[in-house]
């Protein structure tokens, strides 16, 4: 059955933030999954765009690192810190074909309602 989980802000925004992304590198497509099981929530976004450049992913929500113009890098650095908040955790990769997947996995017991 679909979890009761409580709407976490910072979480909202880190997911708007990839998406933002993703469209940003990916006009035409951007996919965004969600999974869950009793133990933790998945949100996986995934886009067609170029990639991830070796030397960028390896500070890519470690720092304010951007690949866009006037890009600052805060969404994945904001994404990173939600999920550490949270008690998980957060990564970005290049897919196997084209574009990205960034992925962001919390544990659900620090999604229930209080008392829940």
């Amino acid at each position: 059955p679909e979890p009761v989980i409580c709407a976490d802000l910072g979480l909202q925004q880190a997911l708007i933030s990839l998406l933002s992304n993703a469209a940003a590198a990916s006009p035409h497509y951007v996919g965004l999954e969600v999974a869950w099981s009793p133990v933790e929530l998945t949100l996986r976004v995934t886009d067609r765009g170029p990639g991830i450049a070796p030397e960028v992913a390896a500070q890519l929500g470690r720092s304010f690192v951007s690949t866009k113009p006037g890009g600052c890098g805060m969404g994945l650095f904001l994404a990173t810190v939600t999920a550490q908040r949270l008690g998980g955790r957060f990564g970005i990769h290049n897919a196997n074909h084209e574009g990205a997947i960034a992925e962001i996995v919390v544990p659900m017991a620090s999604l229930q309602p209080e008392g829940g």
